[in-house]
């Protein structure tokens, strides 16, 4: 199947379409489908991200997952950095899909070092204490390393 998207652009366009609209099949087949920052993909980030509001729990997940491996100017950094915060909030949210949201977060954070502190706001004990004993201890190793590129970040200047 990513062969035959690779090779049709009109099937990878359908897939696109399906996985912005109503399809966390597609959302999963396009990321497993697609390069990191994906040119085919360049001009659909906005799309992407504005269609995650509202969708089930592993449409979200799947949809973020895309994103991750995309890169996007300042603009949609704002937007998508927004979403990733909004959906880590939400406790009641699937914790896999948490974690999707706090990598964005992360990937985010690290172009912009001045985020840290809100980083470490979102990291208060009722945001964790939700989370699987898996997921937060992947979400307190990101937490680490962040803290070590802080570290260095603050060494350098």
């Amino acid at each position: 199947m990513k062969k035959h998207l690779q090779e049709d652009p009109e099937a990878f366009a359908k897939i696109l379409q399906e996985a912005i609209s109503d399809s966390w099949r597609s959302a999963w087949l396009l990321n497993h489908c697609i390069e990191k920052n994906d040119v085919r993909l360049q001009n659909h980030i906005e799309s992407i991200a504005d269609s995650i509001e509202g969708k089930e729990d592993g449409h979200r997940r799947e949809l973020m997952k895309i994103l991750l491996k995309m890169e996007f100017d300042n603009e949609l950094e704002g937007k998508i950095f927004n979403l990733a915060v909004n959906t880590w909030e939400q406790i009641r949210q699937q914790p896999s899909v948490r974690q999707v949201a706090f990598r964005l977060i992360v990937k985010i954070a690290k172009k912009h070092p001045e985020l840290t502190h809100e980083i470490r706001f979102l990291t208060k004990p009722h945001y964790l204490e939700p989370l699987s004993k898996g997921i937060k201890h992947s979400i307190l190793n990101m937490i680490a390393e962040m803290d070590k590129l802080s570290l260095n970040t603050e060494k350098s200047t």
